[in-house]
């Protein structure tokens, strides 16, 4: 004998659960202390997930504004660093082919400051930036940082390590920042300071 097919509906549903339910569970006591359960379980629930999401986002957000500042100040410096080992070049060679005043000789000790200061401004920034750039990033801040130091004062090399390192954070900044693609150099060979 077949059985007829119920439709399954809200107050089917109802029915059913009333008749196979204890008797404690149609309670009002029970309908309210679970309404209540499960109100507070929700809220509970929901406000740790959007806590957790807005700290997420938040760290997020910090994190790419620290990228930026990064990068931008890198950026700046190894510009400048390159300019001034130039510049110093220039100086130099004045003052090797004229008698060499004291104005030059100012400059000079000026420009050779300014090397200092904007080489210390590289390595901190570089070392704050590995804080949140990735690792090709670290290990091209690393191999700048090489070739710096085994220049030993040689104002050719130098120029040429900051040069490629001013052209190479850039390249890198684009890629992380911007999804860029990288860009296809010249030689650094080619470039003279």
């Amino acid at each position: 004998m077949a059985t007829e097919a119920v439709p399954v509906t809200v107050e089917v549903l109802t029915k059913a659960l009333q008749n196979a339910a204890p008797p404690w569970y149609s309670s009002g006591s029970f309908s309210a202390f679970f309404g209540v359960f499960l109100g507070g379980l929700i809220g509970f629930v929901g406000n740790w997930y959007l806590k957790r999401m807005d700290r997420n986002f938040w760290l997020q957000q910090k994190r790419l504004e620290w990228k930026w500042q990064c990068y931008s100040q890198l950026a700046e410096n190894f510009g400048e660093l390159h300019s001034l080992i130039v510049e110093e070049a220039r100086i130099s060679n004045r003052i090797s082919n004229q008698a060499g005043g004291e104005l030059l000789l100012n400059e000079r000790n000026r420009i050779r400051t300014s090397i200092r200061e904007r080489a210390e401004l590289c390595r901190r920034y570089g070392s704050i930036a590995r804080i949140v750039v990735p690792a090709e990033v670290r290990t091209f801040l690393t191999s700048f940082a090489d070739r710096w130091n085994e220049a030993h004062g040689d104002a050719m090399a130098q120029g040429r390590a900051a040069w490629e390192a001013w052209n190479g954070i850039l390249d890198h900044a684009r890629v992380d920042l911007l999804n860029a693609e990288r860009e296809d150099r010249p030689d650094s060979s080619e470039q003279t300071t």
